[in-house]
């Protein structure tokens, strides 16, 4: 799992983050300030070096991102990509499509396109349970861009947002199994396991048990497995894949990062680059 070290000697896992006195307390203001150029710079270095490619939708991740790359806007290739039956894909298609030209950008839509038989033998032998949905996204991509590209994918910046509750009575295997929908006695058994290992580093820290939950299951797990099937055909870039954001993001109060409300996220926008706003993020 993330935030893991595996000793070879003793044949175990040892946790070392998050650690004591990890995550500050701050107000909304001063995380946004400290968090703002970290995502811009990461941004910047690697548009500087590498041929950078970025999502976007109609949500308030790949919006962040946008805002967050305003220096290096004209380095950047902005995509959609059509995936399979979705009922909120139009207006994952047709909000970039409007915003990036006001923003004097260009939005590419990626046409869907079917594997051939010679790279779904590639991709089927290069990954664990592929999946064919994913399977046609990374055929996609490889069409459009080639091998030599880079991705930025937006995922992990949901951390701060609470996407996890249970009363502190339920925050067992039993309780997380539920929140996933697992309910199998050995989902249970091994999440009863991950809880156990994770509340004395969490209560140093003084972590929300359920916001490291996020990262180390449901993103080191669910966005990792996905993120590996497109490793054949470019390399992929998450500027908020960084445990120092992680925990200046998470430094402001809940009561202002639960419900998965909008508003620190639009106050960091409105930080690095308001005009981002001129479209609703997921209306």
């Amino acid at each position: 799992l993330p935030n893991h070290y595996l000793d070879l000697r003793q044949a175990k896992a040892f946790r070392y983050w998050p650690e004591e006195g990890c995550i500050p307390s701050l107000s909304v203001d001063d995380s946004i300030q400290l968090c703002a150029p970290i995502l811009k710079n990461s941004i910047k270095a690697t548009a500087m070096r590498f041929d950078l490619r970025m999502g976007i939708s109609a949500g308030g991740d790949s919006r962040k991102s946008l805002a967050a790359s305003r220096d290096v806007k004209d380095k950047i290739y902005f995509f959609t990509h059509e995936p399979t039956q979705r009922i909120d894909l139009p207006k994952d298609i047709e909000i970039p499509a409007r915003l990036l030209p006001r923003l004097g950008l260009e939005h590419h839509n990626l046409g869907w396109q079917l594997m051939d038989n010679e790279f779904r033998k590639y991709y089927e032998s290069s990954t664990t349970w592929a999946r064919e949905e994913k399977g046609h996204i990374a055929y996609t991509l490889f069409k459009h861009f080639g091998p030599d590209t880079m991705v930025l994918n937006s995922n992990i910046s949901e951390v701060a947002q609470c996407n996890y509750w249970l009363p502190k009575s339920k925050i067992n295997g039993e309780g997380v199994a539920m929140i996933n929908s697992l309910n199998h006695p050995f989902a249970i058994r091994e999440f009863q396991k991950w809880v156990d290992g994770a509340r004395s580093a969490c209560s140093a820290a003084k972590m929300n048990i359920l916001d490291l939950f996020f990262l180390e299951q449901r993103m080191g797990r669910w966005a990792m497995d996905a993120l590996s099937k497109y490793d054949i055909t470019h390399e992929t870039f998450i500027p908020y894949n960084n445990r120092h954001l992680h925990c200046l993001m998470l430094a402001i109060n809940e009561r202002y990062r639960r419900d998965r409300r909008w508003d620190v996220i639009i106050k960091d926008i409105k930080y690095m680059w308001p005009e981002v706003l001129s479209e609703p993020i997921n209306p």
